[in-house]
């Protein structure tokens, strides 16, 4: 069973009565998410999950206080399942069985903020070096924790700057150091190189460490189910708005492709064909057919390129 959200909202309430100031305000509220939800392409939040499975469960309370591989004084939780993802992604990423544990977060500000927690309970005195591309949640996680901290350089694509990163931690041999390693910056997707990080630190003969992988979102084309090739010729970063506008068109390509084209190869190209135009082009191997009259999805990227002066074409 499959339900339109938006469809069933707007069916079942009615308008509130003018004398209930709180109903009206939900009520407002509710239009308003849904007219924005046809132009909503996914970032920060996505509208590809049906929750009607869990509609059942919406009045009822749980709480998976605590470890969740310890048992709980409170028997209204979840920790099984909670258990269970924490296997699925510690398989996904080759964790060894003997030596693996998690939680699950509310989100990736309070997943980079317990990293750092736990960096500084393992590497007391520790100094951050973290990517000025980095989250906004490391620098707040810096300043919770009173942690000292070295903002390192990043290129024009958010790498981060390996050669003032080896000049920061030489600077501080004589401290511990905690590095963030960036797996996918928010705008760039730029993916910081682990094992370099590793090697610089192996190289300045700093043992006590704690490098932590920042991989709220990964790179696109790396997580695609489809091999993905990637050609960016740009002589400079685009601006931050369309920045925003090309990954979002790149992102909802991506998975419109793997749903829909039976595709086995995609192309992505980025380009800069005039002073004042971005081109970014997605092309795959597969059956096509894409209409902008045919469905939402597609009338929502074209507003939103629309909305930068840009066109989209099918």
């Amino acid at each position: 069973m499959t339900l339109d959200l938006s469809t069933a909202a707007a069916a079942v309430v009615d308008d509130p009565d003018p004398r209930d100031p709180v109903a009206a305000t939900l009520e407002a509220l509710r239009r308003r998410l849904i007219a924005d939800r046809p132009t909503n392409i996914g970032f920060p939040s996505t509208f590809d999950f049906d929750y009607t499975e869990l509609y059942p469960f919406f009045g009822l309370l749980m709480n998976n206080v605590g470890d969740p591989y310890t048992p709980s004084a409170f028997p209204a939780n979840c920790k099984d399942l909670e258990r269970d993802v924490v296997e699925w992604a510690a398989d996904l990423l080759h964790a060894p069985a003997e030596d693996r544990w998690g939680y699950v977060t509310t989100g990736g500000s309070e997943g980079n903020l317990y990293a750092l927690h736990l960096a500084r309970n393992v590497v007391p005195r520790a100094v951050v070096y973290y990517a000025d591309s980095a989250h906004y949640s490391i620098d707040k996680a810096i300043q919770l924790l009173d942690m000292t901290s070295v903002r390192i350089r990043a290129d024009q694509w958010g790498q981060i700057d390996y050669d003032d990163l080896t000049v920061q931690i030489d600077r501080r041999r004589d401290r511990p150091a905690v590095v963030v390693a960036t797996v996918g910056t928010t705008m760039t997707e730029a993916v910081n190189d682990v094992r370099r990080v590793n090697a610089i630190l192996d190289n300045l003969a700093v043992r006590e460490r704690f490098v932590h992988a920042d991989a709220a979102l990964s790179g696109l084309t790396a997580r695609s189910a489809i091999p993905v090739r990637l050609a960016v010729d740009l002589p400079r970063r685009p601006g931050a708005t369309i920045e925003a506008v090309a990954y979002f068109v790149v992102s909802e390509a991506l998975t419109n492709v793997a749903r829909h084209a039976g595709a086995n190869r995609i192309d992505v190209t980025v380009d800069q064909p005039a002073a004042d135009r971005i081109r970014v082009r997605v092309a795959d191997d597969g059956r096509g057919g894409a209409d902008i009259d045919a469905g939402t999805g597609i009338r929502g990227l074209a507003q939103r390129v629309g909305s930068v002066d840009g066109t989209l074409e099918p």
